[in-house]
């Protein structure tokens, strides 16, 4: 129990034997790499487009939740995103220099608003947010969502900022793998005096030291904001930013894995040309969507199934039949990009007397050919 009181009931307990080099694969396996710890940086656009102009150097900021996280929370929280300093080192949000993140323990709403007042209508084509995740429980926003406002009460959304970053998002499932990223794009159209960030993150913690709005062209300044908004997201913009969030990511597996194949140049290239034409749909995809009747399940529409047959020059390439069944813990966790292994299917069971559980088999195919 992490606070150390409570109560836990246990109905039975099994102890396994396994060899050394068995326990020190494991013990590797849980033990996150050491990085080494670095120095707090400067840089007024949080790592990103150092040749633009950042309107939110040096302005305070707001929050819908006060920044509570024990471990970064001091006074200077509100200047903290927009000082140009951030740190390099692997303790992001609980090392020597984490006083110079903002950090939250986010319960109910599950989103955190940060709005800066640039001091007047300025055009706007970008943003950057610079966080960290994959480890200790901090995981990754799904939704950035860049609202802007001419008045400071009525807003519009601009877009999304992690719907908009070109590079491969970091993947939530590996959570052993601390790293830091921004979440960036030059690709807003619209004009603002305060400028609010909807961060919506995966877990209950969100992280982030700098903060960054890039100024555009004049020409903006006579741009429609976007579409009106409130203070949180619908459940409609919700459900389809998050369904895109899902497609997107398992594109970017689906690709890493063909990358990796033993597939013939042309044709992992004719994958990669594939891939890029279902990235450019995802948007549209999910445009439909009704939180009413959706429903969470994979694939969740037909350009998620699209996604998933690109995986089948990848298990072709192993030599492997049209129907592959393999050996699968009942309750481990599975994802779609889990590749068979080579052992002969079993069916294992450790079960008391009088006691009754369940087995399970995974089933793969390659009958459908992508490429």
């Amino acid at each position: 129990l992490r606070s150390g009181r409570g109560t836990v009931a246990y109905d039975d307990i099994v102890l396994e034997e396994i060899s050394p080099e068995e326990a020190e694969r494991e013990r590797k396996a849980a033990t996150p790499a050491k990085k080494d710890r670095g120095p707090i940086e400067q840089d007024p656009n949080a790592g990103v487009y150092p040749d633009e102009i950042n309107l939110a150097r040096g302005k305070a900021f707001t929050f819908s939740l006060k920044p509570n996280y024990r471990h970064t929370r001091d006074e200077g929280d509100p200047l903290q995103l927009t000082d140009g300093k951030f740190t390099t080192e692997v303790g992001f949000w609980s090392g020597p220099n984490a006083k110079a993140t903002v950090g939250w323990r986010i319960g109910r709403p599950r989103y955190v608003a940060m709005t800066v007042d640039l001091g007047a209508v300025e055009p706007i084509k970008g943003a950057a947010f610079r966080t960290a995740g994959g480890h200790a429980g901090v995981r990754w926003p799904i939704v950035i969502d860049v609202q802007v406002s001419d008045d400071g009460e009525r807003f519009y959304s601009a877009g999304d900022l992690v719907s908009l970053t070109d590079d491969d998002l970091p993947d939530p499932s590996e959570q052993q793998r601390y790293r830091r990223f921004v979440y960036h794009s030059l690709s807003l159209h619209t004009r603002a005096r305060y400028v609010r960030l909807v961060a919506i993150p995966a877990g209950i913690f969100l992280v982030c030291d700098e903060v960054s709005i890039f100024r555009g062209p004049d020409a903006f300044l006579d741009a429609e904001p976007g579409r009106p908004v409130g203070g949180r997201l619908s459940p409609e913009r919700l459900t389809r930013l998050s369904a895109a969030y899902r497609i997107r990511l398992d594109l970017q597996r689906a690709l890493a894995l063909t990358a990796d194949a033993a597939l013939p140049e042309a044709q992992k290239q004719k994958i990669k040309a594939a891939g890029v034409r279902l990235r450019s749909r995802i948007d549209a995809s999910v445009a439909d969507l009704d939180p009413a009747t959706f429903k969470a399940i994979t694939p969740c529409n037909e350009l998620h199934r699209e996604v998933f047959r690109l995986m089948a020059p990848v298990l072709s390439a192993q030599g492997r039949g049209d129907t592959i069944l393999w050996g699968q813990e009942a309750y481990a966790p599975r994802t779609p990009f889990d590749m068979p292994t080579d052992a002969p299917p079993r069916m294992r069971v450790k079960m008391m007397r009088n006691e009754y559980r369940s087995a399970a088999m995974s089933l793969d195919g390659t009958l459908v050919d992508a490429a």
